[in-house]
């Protein structure tokens, strides 16, 4: 088509990108770009850049055919001229004074990963040139360590064991026989208070007898 849309934030692979111009006085920076490289060779390398524009073309015809492009200011990729990586680390830094020399400032929106540009605090000069490369998570993504199994129980039994009850024998003579020793002992218990009572009563009369 003759037209072609432009647009300043463009959400592809759950990442929100911004070019360079909109998110000029805003605290966030979406601009940063990484592509990786797909030629498959040894020195094969991921390539990093700045997000100027995105262009949404589309196509003539019955249905609806359009492509979506990302229009980028390279880096220069070359290892310890315009890219390093840390021997240990891996960490990648960029100079943002160098430029890919190339014209290919075009690929496609499904192809990027988004990056984000960090200046580094000291004040040395080999680091004032030098950009570190931070990789952002896409979002809605969870790593697969973090990930926790959910406990999970069976409706059914696979197999099952039968038990066994035994029944207890019952002592009920024995309480029967304490209860009628107890209820024996309370008897004559009170029989023997009566007994204790009336002697009592007796030896007080016959003292008051006396007394008189």
């Amino acid at each position: 088509m003759q037209k072609v849309k432009t647009w300043p934030i463009y959400i592809v692979n759950e990442f929100r990108f911004h070019t360079k111009s909109w998110s000029e006085g805003r605290k966030t920076k979406n601009y940063g770009v990484c592509v990786r490289g797909n030629t498959h060779k040894e020195d094969e390398c991921d390539y990093y850049c700045i997000l100027n524009e995105v262009l949404d073309l589309k196509y003539p015809g019955e249905d609806e055919n359009f492509v979506c492009l990302f229009n980028y200011q390279w880096y220069d990729p070359v290892q310890n001229r315009g890219r390093r990586v840390h021997p240990t680390y891996g960490l990648v830094d960029v100079k943002h004074s160098r430029r890919y020399g190339k014209f290919d400032p075009f690929v496609l929106a499904s192809q990027a990963i988004q990056v984000y540009f960090s200046k580094y605090p000291s004040g040395r000069r080999d680091k004032q040139d030098w950009l570190a490369v931070i990789k952002i998570k896409a979002r809605r993504i969870i790593d697969q360590q973090y990930i926790v199994v959910t406990a999970h129980q069976e409706d059914e039994m696979s197999s099952c064991r039968s038990v066994e009850i035994e029944e207890m024998p019952t002592r009920n003579s024995s309480v029967e026989m304490k209860l009628e020793d107890v209820n024996s002992s309370t008897s004559s218990g009170e029989d023997e208070n009566e007994d204790e009572s009336e002697d009592t009563l007796e030896s007080n009369e016959n003292s008051f007898d006396d007394s008189e």
